[in-house]
C-alpha cells in the first residue's frame, strides 16, 4: 500500500483571507452608529421648530456605509456597519415594544 502523495507547502493557490474582522468590527460600529445618531436627530428635533430635521444625523449616519460599500478595499467594513445598524435598530424597538405594552396595562 502506498500512502497518497502530500503536495509540500508553498505549492497551489494561498489561502483566502477572511472578512470575519471587519464584519464584526463594523457591527459594533453599527451599533454604536444607530445609538448615537438616533440621539442626535432626538437633540435636533427638540431644538428647531420643524421636526423634519430630525432626520438628518440618521441619514449621514446610513450615508456612511453606503459610500464605504462602493470602495472594494471597504467594502466588508460597510456591510459589517450596516448589520449592526440594523440589528441595533430591531432589538431597540422591540425593547420599545416591549416597554409600552408593558406599561400601558
Amino acid at each position: 500500500m502506498s500512502q497518497p502523495s502530500v503536495p509540500p507547502t508553498g505549492y497551489g493557490p494561498p489561502p483566502k483571507k477572511g472578512h470575519s474582522l471587519e464584519l464584526l468590527v463594523g457591527a459594533v460600529l453599527g451599533g454604536a452608529d444607530a445609538v448615537v445618531t438616533g440621539i442626535l436627530g432626538v437633540v435636533v428635533s427638540a431644538n428647531v421648530a420643524n421636526g423634519v430635521w430630525s432626520f438628518g444625523p440618521p441619514l449621514v449616519g446610513l450615508l456612511v456605509p453606503v459610500v464605504l460599500l462602493l470602495n472594494e478595499s471597504t467594502r466588508w467594513w460597510g456591510v459589517g456597519i450596516l448589520i449592526g445598524f440594523f440589528l441595533t435598530l430591531i432589538v431597540l424597538g422591540g425593547a420599545c415594544v416591549a416597554l409600552i405594552s408593558t406599561f400601558s396595562g
